[in-house]
């Protein structure tokens, strides 16, 4: 059965005895008295003797064995006192007795538990004390229990029933029978006897701090007076653990503090309210250098040591303590007896006399200079480390070196407190250390320090060596072997230089520099040093990461370029790409790219790239030859890529034409294009720039790019031999289609050669038929050059090698090797560039009708045996075409000959009818003019006498008379000019053959015309212009002719032109007379030279035709063009003949025939 009683702690607390906490708030002066040691245990003692009863007395007095004993008897009498007459205190006096004498406590509760176990007659007992940190009810001490039972009640948790509710209500628990269902802990179960167990709380002010646990063997009945003094038990003894407890923890304390004080070493003092010492430690003479007694003494006071700075601060502080009782602590520099500056720590407290009167301060001082030191060596400390920290932030954070190398020199010289700085990094594959990042330094000695190989001057031999390399006076050290007047003049004095490494392999080097000789530290060598390791693993990781990002992006080139390979298109296409790819993805400055020749004897340059990159690389021919020294046609010979680091100088370039590709690279690579074990060509890469070398990792990428560039040109090639072939057939259809579709000749002609060229691929094709009468080849038709080329473009078949084999043999004829073949013209291999020539005859019924000549100007293309036979079965389709084309143009040739010879007859004999017709007219019109020109000759002489005599008479007549004059005069002279023209035209006259000047003779001409003021004349006679032979007379009758047809046909205004110059051919001259007059309509022009035809009101119209006649009779043309409104162009021809001229027949005057 199980009864809950209250427990009477909360009523009986204010009411019972108990020890108070005086003890503790008597350690307090026992600590401070105990800086003149004072013990505090004695004071303790007396404290709790005075709370006892006289048993109490004899346990302290007695030795322990004795004490205990003692102890046991005054349990017994508490223990009767308490159940009997409700006496509290005797147990917690007890029990604190026994602690003050430094007994155990764990001793203690045991013997009090073994007193109770007698006492009450039971079988075990236990203690267990609250851990409040677990939750977990510890056992403390034991009476009774076996070793099984020890181990399994040693922890309870306080949540397992009954704990739960001794714990939480402080409620005393008795079992009778056996503990209900679920209520104790399983070990209880396995290890209690059967019987009455009672858990009781441990309580003390206001609060459980553990549990009690009586134990019996056999059922036991309590009966209330019983009951009662265990609870009241559990009250006592809890209040007299905790007080135990706090004796033994005061005790530890105390005993810690005495232990620190005198191990400390630090300086005790005590000062009264006048600032005078009264206690000073013996450490004083340590930490201070002066004696007690010299404290004491006042002849030395702590202001006194203080210095300047710290001084007022100190008084301030002492101020402050002895007036107002403050607590506090300083530090402040002073001066020790020998003179040293150290750092001091000063503590103080207020000192009370027992009636809580402020009488002084007490306080220690430390000497603090370690610490500060400390202080400084860890602030910098802390310093590099954040420098490091933030240089490895940067560093993790960032792979972009660049950024890495200015973030990091801004940290060090931040840290390091130099003038300048800068860091230097080997160029890779190189032996150059070249200036990366810098501060501070002028740009004219960064000039000078730009560049070092390894070895030379400081920075040479800290990245040779891998030694870092200190410089306290620049100009004058060992190291500096060139110091140049820029870098001492900027005033750099001392310099540290640290190899930046990584993974034993030198990156560069990093300096910082001082203006003043400096002596740098083992610290600054540590700390640079361990900067510069971290910038080198970043360096590696940032070099690693882009030669991974390099190789990622390399691989993703590799399969984006090969996949845009892949797609069917022409060789020349892919060629392009090629290159493209190799400069715009690859990153190269210049690409070439030569195919072996089909008999595999030399390489030809198929394409190429880069500034360096002459336009002659195309079709440049290399010899497969080992004795030639290049390394392109090594890389095909040897199959397998190879390097030249330095072309100028390598031998494997000794060949000037192996240096064509890429004049002027820095450095070149070969790698063979090949497929299987066929060879197609190379691949020649280079670079320009110096410091880029090309890697073996470049080279593996390039070896792999030309496999696939191999597939590539195979298939290409395999995809034009298919559409060549579909493109044959298709072309031989054609062809055979046009014979029914065309019978012009020079369309079937033009269609031969267009479908020749696409037929075989080449850039010119030319067509020329045979001429069988003359022996010659006349050019027809042509693609690939201006159809203009073959305009009256002859050649004697006996000129042309391979026309006239082709014509011996009926076959056709190649010519792999134009430039060393002889068999083609140099000037047409000049003129076209001709590489490959196949001359085809086209031949009919074994009689030849042409030739058809097929050329390549690239090197890219040869003409192969299938070409040859292709050629053959074209040129049976197109002589058939073409003798059907010329069948069907002679019909209709003979056609149009038999309808214009009709015409032409036609023609005749209306051209004979309208003959005989001007003929009779013009024999009439003679016989008039000669019989009436006598007769009208001689009154006109006379009216023209007369006129001649009135105006010399009538000199001083009146206008009216003289211009009447003027009119009979001209009109006479007009008359004999018509009689004139009639007589000349009716009869005949010979010729004279003299010289004749034309300058005199147009000069002479002009002075007989009278020009009107209204018309300017203007005239052009070439310096070098030649005489000719003729009649001047005539010639000049014909300028005058046209002069005055000329000016009659500008009556109001307009310009004369007289010009003679040489003609267009060399052997001609040619007098032009222009006028800007009415001009002649065009219906008019083919009528102007016809006799009797004229426009003008007066006149018979035999002027142009007698000019006409006259010229005709030189050996000479007249003709005449005219635009109405704007004037007329007579042009007169003449051939020029000299004394030497075979045509010239000097001696008697020829006669001109009748017209």
């Amino acid at each position: 059965m199980l009864t809950d009683r209250p427990h009477p702690a909360d009523e009986n607390h204010r009411k019972s005895p108990r020890i108070r906490t005086q003890s503790v708030c008597a350690l307090t002066p026992m600590i401070s008295a105990g800086f003149a040691g004072a013990r505090p245990i004695p004071r303790v003692a007396s404290m709790l003797r005075k709370t006892s009863s006289s048993a109490t007395e004899k346990v302290i007095t007695a030795p322990m064995t004795e004490q205990l004993s003692s102890l046991r008897e005054v349990l017994d009498e508490s223990y009767h006192m308490l159940e009997m007459s409700g006496r509290r205190g005797g147990l917690r006096a007890a029990i604190a007795s026994a602690t003050a004498r430094d007994i155990e406590i764990r001793r203690i509760l045991a013997t009090v538990l073994e007193r109770l176990v007698g006492y009450l007659q039971a079988s075990a007992a236990c203690i267990h004390l609250l851990d409040p940190h677990e939750d977990v009810l510890t056992l403390k001490a034991q009476s009774g229990l076996s070793g099984i039972a020890r181990r399994q009640l040693s922890s309870l948790d306080i949540h397992d029933p009954p704990m739960d509710r001794v714990i939480a209500r402080r409620t005393s628990y008795f079992a009778t029978e056996r503990w209900p269902a679920g209520e104790p802990p399983p070990q209880l179960i396995a290890h209690l006897p059967r019987g009455l167990t009672a858990m009781l709380p441990l309580a003390s002010r206001n609060r459980v701090i553990g549990t009690l646990m009586i134990i019996y063997r056999a059922p036991r009945f309590f009966p209330p007076s019983r009951t009662r003094f265990l609870i009241a038990l559990g009250c006592e003894l809890g209040r007299a653990i905790e007080d135990a407890m706090l004796i033994d923890k005061l005790r530890d304390s105390e005993a810690r503090h005495r232990l620190l004080l005198e191990s400390a070493g630090d300086l005790i003092y005590g000062m009264d309210l006048n600032g005078h010492t009264f206690y000073v430690s013996p450490s004083s003479k340590a930490i201070t250098g002066y004696e007690p007694d010299e404290f004491l003494s006042g002849s030395v006071t702590p202001l006194r040591m203080c210095v300047k700075e710290d001084r007022d601060a100190l008084k301030a502080m002492f101020r402050s303590a002895t007036r107002e009782g403050t607590r506090g602590t300083m530090e402040f520099r002073a001066r020790r007896k020998d003179g040293q500056e150290v750092w001091l720590s000063a503590t103080w407290a207020p000192l009370r006399d027992s009636a809580g009167v402020h009488r002084g301060i007490q306080g220690t001082v430390r000497d603090v200079s370690a610490n500060k030191r400390a202080e400084e060596e860890l602030r910098r400390r802390n310093i590099e480390l954040a420098a490091i920290n933030a240089v490895a932030s940067t560093l993790t954070e960032s792979i972009d070196p660049d950024q890495m190398l200015n973030r990091t020199i801004d940290v060090v010289l931040e840290v390091i407190a130099a003038k300048a700085g800068r860091i230097a990094v080997l160029l890779e594959d190189t032996r150059t250390l070249r200036t990366a990042v810098s501060r501070n330094i002028p740009q004219r000695v960064l000039d000078q320090i730009a560049e070092f190989e390894l070895g030379d001057e400081w920075s040479g031999m800290v990245a040779a060596t891998g030694e870092s390399l200190a410089i306290e006076d620049f100009p004058s050290s060992a190291y500096v072997r060139h110091a140049h007047p820029a870098i001492v003049e900027w005033g750099l004095r001392a310099l540290l230089s640290v190899p930046i490494r990584s993974k034993g392999r030198v990156l560069g080097v990093m300096e910082v520099v001082h203006d003043v000789p400096h002596r740098f530290t083992g610290r600054d060598l540590d700390l640079l040093s361990a900067i510069a390791n971290q910038l080198g693993l970043a360096l590696d990781n940032a070099r690693l990461y882009e030669h991974m990002r390099r190789e990622a992006r390399e691989l993703g080139i590799l399969h984006r370029s090969t996949s845009d390979l892949l797609p069917l298109a022409p060789l020349e296409s892919k060629l392009r790409h090629i290159m493209r790819t190799l400069e715009e993805i690859f990153g190269y400055d210049g690409g070439w790219l030569g195919l072996v020749d089909e008999e595999g004897t030399k390489l030809v340059g198929a394409a190429g790239f880069g500034r360096e990159v002459p336009d002659d690389t195309i079709g440049l021919e290399l010899p497969l030859d080992p004795t030639f020294r290049n390394a392109a046609v090594l890389a095909v010979l040897e199959r397998k890529p190879n390097v030249i680091p330095d072309p100028p100088h390598d031998p494997r370039c000794a060949d000037q034409r192996g240096s064509v590709p890429l004049r002027g690279a820095r450095c070149l690579a070969n790698a063979p294009i090949l497929s299987g074990d066929r060879i197609f060509g190379v691949l020649t890469v280079g670079r320009y720039a110096l410091g880029a070398p090309i890697t073996d990792r470049d080279i593996e990428l390039l070896e792999t790019f030309a496999s696939h560039v191999a597939i590539t040109i195979e298939g290409a090639r395999l995809l034009e031999d298919a559409r060549r072939r579909a493109d044959q057939a298709a072309s031989l259809c054609r062809i055979a289609s046009s014979l029914t579709q065309t019978l012009d000749v020079q369309d079937v002609l033009d269609q031969i050669v267009a479908d020749a060229a696409n037929l075989f691929s080449v850039e010119i094709a030319s067509l020329f038929l045979f001429d069988e009468a003359a022996g010659d080849l006349i050019g027809r038709a042509v693609v690939g050059l201006e159809a203009s080329a073959l305009d009256n473009f002859r050649i004697p078949i006996s000129l042309s090698m391979t026309a006239r084999e082709a014509a011996r043999t009926l076959g056709p004829v190649l010519v792999h090797e134009p430039s060393e073949d002889g068999r083609i013209p140099e000037r047409l291999l000049g003129r076209f560039a001709i590489t490959s020539s196949l001359t085809v005859p086209i031949v009919l019924r074994d009689k030849l009708l042409g030739v058809l000549f097929l050329d390549h100007v690239s090197n890219i293309r040869r003409f192969s045996q299938s070409d040859i036979d292709l050629a053959s079965r074209f040129a049976h389709q197109a002589a058939a075409a073409i003798g059907n084309a010329r069948l069907f143009d002679q019909a209709l040739r003979r056609a149009h000959q038999l309808a214009e010879q009709i015409e032409a007859h036609a023609q005749e004999l209306e051209d004979t009818r309208s003959q005989l017709t001007t003929s009779q007219y013009l024999a009439w019109l003679g016989q008039l003019a000669a019989g009436l020109g006598h007769e009208i000759r001689s009154p006109l002489s006379v009216i023209k006498n007369a006129a001649y005599y009135l105006k010399t008479q009538l000199v001083d007549a009146d206008t009216t008379i003289r211009r009447h004059l003027e009119m009979i005069q001209q009109e006479v002279a007009a008359s004999e000019r018509i009689i004139g023209h009639l007589l000349d035209f009716s009869r005949g006259r010979k010729l004279t053959h003299l010289p004749v000047n034309l300058r005199d003779l147009i000069e002479s001409t002009i002075e007989q015309i009278e020009i009107p003021s209204h018309v300017t004349l203007t005239t052009h006679i070439d310096e070098d212009l030649p005489s000719i032979i003729g009649d001047s007379e005539l010639l000049a009758r014909v300028i005058a002719n046209l002069t005055a047809n000329a000016l009659q046909a500008m009556p109001a205004s307009g310009v004369l032109t007289i010009a003679a110059l040489r003609g267009g051919d060399a052997d001609r001259a040619e007098i032009r007379v222009s006028d800007t007059g009415e001009g002649i309509p065009t219906e008019n022009l083919d009528k102007v030279f016809e006799p009797l035809f004229t426009t003008k009101s007066r006149g018979m119209g035999l002027g142009l035709p007698l000019c006409k006649m006259l010229v005709q009779a030189h050996g000479g043309a007249i003709t005449v063009k005219s635009e109405v409104s704007r004037g007329t162009t007579f042009t007169v021809s003449l051939p020029v003949r000299t004394p030497s001229s075979p045509l010239y027949e000097p001696g008697e005057p020829t006669e001109r025939a009748d017209s």
